[in-house]
Parts: C-alpha cells; sequence; structure tokens
C-alpha cells in the first residue's frame, strides 16, 4: 500500500479542469500547431508560489501518486520531489521523504530530508532523520557535523546513536563520546544523555571513566533503574564483583518491581551466585510481566543456556500449548531432555521440528543420538519425514543424513543413499558436491568428476571453485588451471583459510614456493590444522628453513600424535 499525505483526488481534478480547458481534437493522438503554441504558452506563464499549487503542480501530484499506487516508487518520488523544490512546501518535502523512506533509498531520504530541512529549519525531524541515515551508513564526519549543529540532543537522536553503538570504530566512538560530553557539560542532569556516553565510553574500553559517569548519575537519582542495570553489567563483567552488582539490583528491584532488565540481570546474577534461588525469581519476573510469551521464550532460553533444564522444560511447555504451531520450540525441549538424559524424549521432540532454519539442528542432533549400525533405518526415516515436511529444505537433509553415515562407518550406505538422490536430481549441487568430498577415498575420479559437474552447474560459487581446484593439485597434473580457479575464489573471500591454504599449495606445485609461503602463513595464523600445518612445514623445507620446520614439526606432533598430514611433512624433512 502506498502511504503517506494524500491530496485529495477530487479536488485536484476539479481544479485541474478549472485551470485549463479541454481541447476537442479530431485525433487525440496529433496536437495542432495552435495546440502546440497553447501548451507552451500555458508553461512559460506557470508561476510557483511558495506553498501553494497551480495547474503544473496538480498534475505532477496526481501523476505521482498513480505511480505510487502501481507501485512505482522512483517515479512518484521524483515528482514530488520535483514539486517540494519549486513550490518550497513543507508538506511536499516531508511527502518526497516518507517515499524514499518507504522505498528504502539512502540517497534519496537524504537529498529529500535535506531540502525538507532547508524549506522548514526549524522542524526536529528532519535532521533525526539525516543523522539516522549516516550513520547507518557508517558516514560519521557528516553525522557528526548535524550533530554539532543540534542545540540538544533528545531522546529520538539519543536512540539512533544507541541503537548504532556497534558500528562505531575507536575513532568515530572517541569524536562520539566528546560530543556527548559537550552535551553533558551543558544539560548536567539529562540522565538519558548520560547513559549513552557510559555506552560509548565502554565501547571505547574506558571502564573507569563510564563508572564514574553512572556513579554521578545514581548521585541524582539513586535508584534509576537503566543506569543500575549498567552499572551491575559493568561491575560483573569487568570488575569481576557480581555479589556487589546482585546487591545493587535487589536494593532497586523495591522501587521498580515492572521493570524487566533490571529483572533479567537479577536472575543472571543469580545464575551465577544463588542457583537455588532462580526458579523463583524467573516466576516473579514472568508474573510481574503477566506470563508475556516473549519474555516467557526469553526465560525458557537463558535457563537452557545455564544448564537449568528442567525449569526451561517447564516454561517451553506452557509456550507450546498456548500455541502448537510453533514445532520449532521442540529443538529446545529436545536439547533439555538430552542434557537430562532422556534419550528417547529428546529423539523424539526433535523429531517434531516441521520446518525452518532450526530443522537443520533438529535432525542433526537427533542423528547424533542414534546408532548407524542398529539404527539406521531409523535415522533415514526420520530424515525422509523431515524431508517431507520442509521440500525447500530436502536437499540440505540428503546431505546431513548421508554425512552422519559416512562419518559414523557407514561410508558405503550413505553413498548408496546420495546416489539415489542425484539419480532424482542430476543438478542438485549441494548433493554432487556432498559426494565428491565422500566419495575421495575410494574413486579419485568421480570425486573429480562431481566437482567438475558442480563447477559447470555454479562456476561462480568460490567454494565449487577452491574444491575442484585443489583436487586437481592433489589428483590431477593441471596445475596452471587449478591455480586459475583458487586465484577466482580467493578474490572473492581474499582472507578465507582454506582458499589461502589452497593457494599457497598450488604456487608450491607451479614451483613458486617464496610466493607460497606468505598464504601458508596466513592461513596456519587463522586455521593451524594439521593440514595446513604440513603444506608450511613442507614449504618451509624448500625455502631450506629447516630449524623452523622442525620446530613447527615438533610443536603439532605433540598436538596432533600419529597425524599422517604431519607423517608426510616429516618425511619431507627427513628426506
Amino acid at each position: 500500500m502506498f502511504t503517506g499525505i494524500r491530496p485529495s483526488f477530487g479536488l485536484a481534478i476539479a481544479l485541474l479542469c478549472g485551470c485549463a480547458p479541454v481541447q476537442k481534437q479530431s485525433n487525440p493522438n496529433i496536437a495542432s500547431d495552435a495546440d502546440a503554441a497553447n501548451a507552451s504558452a500555458l508553461q512559460s506563464s506557470v508561476e510557483y508560489v511558495p506553498g501553494e499549487l497551480n495547474e503544473e503542480s496538480l498534475l505532477d501530484l496526481l501523476t505521482a501518486e498513480l505511480a505510487g499506487q502501481q507501485r512505482d516508487f522512483d517515479t512518484a518520488f521524483e515528482l514530488y520531489f520535483r514539486q517540494a523544490q519549486l513550490n518550497r512546501s513543507t508538506e511536499l518535502a516531508e511527502r518526497a521523504t516518507r517515499i524514499a523512506q518507504f522505498n528504502r533509498n539512502p540517497e534519496a531520504v537524504l537529498t529529500a530530508a535535506r531540502l525538507w530541512q532547508e524549506i522548514a529549519p526549524e522542524a526536529a525531524e528532519p535532521p533525526q532523520i539525516l543523522i539516522n541515515i549516516l550513520l547507518h551508513e557508517a558516514r560519521f564526519a557528516e553525522a557528526f557535523e548535524l550533530l554539532r549543529a543540534e542545540p540538544s540532543f533528545g531522546a529520538e537522536i539519543l536512540l539512533v546513536i544507541e541503537s548504532l553503538l556497534d558500528t562505531f570504530d575507536q575513532e568515530s566512538a572517541a569524536e562520539l563520546a566528546e560530543l556527548l560530553q559537550q552535551r553533558l557539560d551543558a544539560s548536567p542532569e539529562q540522565l538519558d544523555l548520560l547513559l549513552v556516553l557510559a555506552r560509548v565510553q565502554i565501547l571505547r574500553q574506558e571502564e573507569t571513566t563510564a563508572l564514574n559517569l553512572l556513579n554521578r548519575g545514581l548521585a541524582i537519582e539513586p535508584e534509576q533503574p537503566d543506569l543500575i542495570v549498567e552499572k551491575a553489567q559493568l561491575l560483573r563483567s569487568v570488575y569481576s564483583d557480581a555479589e556487589q552488582a546482585l546487591e545493587l539490583v535487589e536494593s532497586a528491584l523495591a522501587s521498580n518491581r515492572d521493570h524487566r532488565q533490571l529483572r533479567a540481570v537479577h536472575v543472571q546474577l543469580l545464575l551465577e551466585l544463588q542457583p537455588d534461588s532462580v526458579e523463583a525469581a524467573v516466576e516473579r519476573a514472568i508474573d510481574q510481566a503477566e506470563r508475556d510469551p516473549q519474555l516467557v521464550y526469553y526465560y525458557a532460553l537463558l535457563l537452557l543456556e545455564n544448564e537449568q533444564p528442567q525449569q526451561s522444560l517447564v516454561l517451553l511447555d506452557e509456550l507450546i500449548s498456548r500455541d502448537p504451531a510453533r514445532t520449532d520450540l521442540n529443538l529446545y525441549i529436545g536439547v533439555n531432555h538430552e542434557t537430562l538424559g532422556n534419550r528417547e524424549a529428546a529423539i523424539q521432540a526433535f523429531a517434531k521440528v516441521e520446518s525452518g532454519d532450526l530443522l537443520f539442528n533438529a535432525v542433526s542432533r537427533a542423528l547424533g543420538l542414534l546408532e548407524t549400525g542398529t539404527e539406521y533405518e531409523r535415522a533415514q526415516a526420520l530424515v525422509e519425514s523431515a524431508r517431507a515436511s520442509d521440500e525447500e529444505r530436502a536437499s540440505q537433509l540428503a546431505v546431513i543424513f548421508a554425512r552422519w553415515a559416512g562419518d559414523n562407518g557407514e561410508l558405503e550406505r550413505g553413498l548408496d543413499y546420495l546416489n539415489k538422490q542425484i539419480e532424482a536430481d542430476p543438478n542438485d549441487v549441494s548433493l554432487l558436491y556432498t559426494r565428491a568430498l565422500m566419495v575421495e577415498p575410494l574413486d579419485h575420479q568421480q570425486m573429480l568428476d562431481d566437482l567438475e559437474r558442480a563447477y559447470a552447474l555454479n562456476p561462480d560459487n568460490a567454494g565449487t571453485q577452491n574444491a575442484l581446484g585443489y583436487s586437481l593439485l592433489e589428483h590431477s597434473q593441471e596445475y596452471r588451471r587449478a591455480y586459475e580457479l583458487i586465484e577466482r575464489a580467493l578474490a572473492e573471500s581474499p582472507d578465507d583459510p582454506a582458499y589461502l591454504d589452497s593457494m599457497g599449495w598450488a604456487l608450491h606445485k607451479l614451483e613458486r614456493n617464496s610466493e607460497a609461503l606468505p598464504y601458508l602463513e596466513r592461513a596456519f595464523e587463522q586455521m593451524p590444522d594439521p593440514e595446513v600445518t604440513s603444506h608450511l612445514i613442507i614449504v618451509l623445507t624448500q625455502l631450506g628453513e629447516i630449524e623452523r620446520a622442525k620446530a613447527l614439526l615438533t610443536e603439532q606432533e605433540e598436538l596432533y600424535p600419529g597425524n599422517e598430514d604431519l607423517a608426510e611433512a616429516r618425511r619431507w624433512l627427513e628426506r
């Protein structure tokens, strides 16, 4: 629906018809010379008076509204913005801004809001919109310029700043802190401003400054709940003083019984210090909020994460009894039963998740509780039921099952299952890719064939490029093609450690060990597993850095005794 300020169509049409008489023509598609002259004269005579509409304005606005109803928001915006410029109309500038916001076009929002601010410099909303967009776009210098022009920081601006704190780097956070401090100096008792400044200082790792600010605020209003929540979290996480934090929160709860965040922090502290008191505290918090389902859900997951499965189960059962269609809750019910050692109840709960991304987690967890040797058919039936309930995720579920079988000693059966799925859908890239990985120990050519097919179906996928490239390095002599494939993958994800390792190994195969070393060092820094380590040791050996290679091998063999990749690296060292 196209929403916002809507002019009256009846009035607009009446005015438009009154402004210019309708000319009759023998052919409606061909205008006479006289008509053209009249139109030209009319256009040249158009005058714009600030805040008033003329015949051209009405035609533009009617066209804009029709464009909006047809979801042509770009045209609607252009026409409203044009008329706002010509008429200097606050209402039209606001309308253009709203259309740009609805159309999610940040640059158009900035353009229209700037015009709105120019026409109505006293209006509070345009600078708020501009600051919001600029901060979202991380255009801090422009945002700070607008903030400096603001005589004070009201709740709306502070809310925008607070919601985007995670986007600030250290330099911009320091500048923001300076701006906020200047405003606080002018309004020393503005507690919402003080709180945001304290949070900025925490972001800057200036915890002592933040704590002093919070204490200053509490000296003004000792029971202010938001300040107490922030101070309690700071005491707990930075100063490791959960006892003082708990004392502070419990004192504040006496006068802030319905403050949800304060109660949530109270429960978190009790989980750490007095776990036997948690159940009663959670019930008080939920009852105080009239058992709001969102709050019940929050506490159910909080208790699950903190190994309180029995009470978490009670809350989850309450939620699912209210809304049986929320089958996703069964994932958490299953996790709680698994924690309690109720294997069968956990499997049954996981099997009740019907759709959505949590379905993958539920199926994986259920399979993890089943034995491949004695419960293979049950596992397959569970997966097939899940695939039938969510056809969009059927392919990924097949991959999960096949890999579960392969990882648990049933490689042949897992491959048979995959073969049947690929026969039914020979162009499914994820199935082909998975079979390639699983079949590698048995049939290198089949692996390469599957990866070639997956690559042909999806040539721009970096994962497929890297997998095919690395496999060519290991099982063919096509080192140049492998290098080119890996180069494309690395261009897409230049910091991916797997791709860095592949590039280093490709350069080694091309006998360019000096170039290979930096890639392998970067890969090892991020992912020091035995395979990457082996590649790095081999290249170091080739470059004559024997002592460094030996030291690295000794260190890694202690971590991964008997590893075959490291054994290969040792063979290179001992040549």
